[in-house]
């Protein structure tokens, strides 16, 4: 019986190793990934700390609506929440709802609902609740 509660413990380890990402969800619906190798995660003042590595992300706990583990980073908010270069929104029918200076106009320029979006060569799917 002792051995097979060990190999249950030691399968449910390797199974959460197999995860590269941990990926969280704010109320606004954007994804941010980091790396799961060598994360830790803090909590101070209302804030989440995640840091794997050099990378950092930090969120507010009342922004914060969902985390879990994927293979992949989904989507690299990382790229659209510091680029400079313009911001070209499209509606889910292909249709162009406009061309945004940073994530925060883009938040608060649209009406809820699915959006492409488009800068420097990459691509995401943001969810406007």
């Amino acid at each position: 019986m002792m051995v097979f509660a060990a190999l249950m413990v030691w399968g449910g380890m390797l199974h959460a190793q197999t995860y590269d990402y941990l990926t969280f969800q704010t109320t606004n619906g954007a994804l941010h990934s980091v790396k799961a190798a060598g994360l830790v995660i803090s909590f101070a003042d209302g804030q989440m700390n995640a840091q794997a590595g050099s990378e950092t992300l930090t969120l507010s706990l009342s922004d914060l609506t969902r985390m879990y583990f994927s293979d992949t980073d989904g989507v690299d908010m990382t790229h659209f929440e510091n680029t400079t270069a313009p911001i070209d929104v499209f509606g889910t029918d292909g249709r162009q709802m406009g061309t945004y200076q940073g994530m925060d106009a883009v938040r608060t320029g649209l009406k809820p609902g699915a959006y492409i979006l488009k800068t420097a060569g990459k691509t995401l799917k943001m969810m406007v609740k």
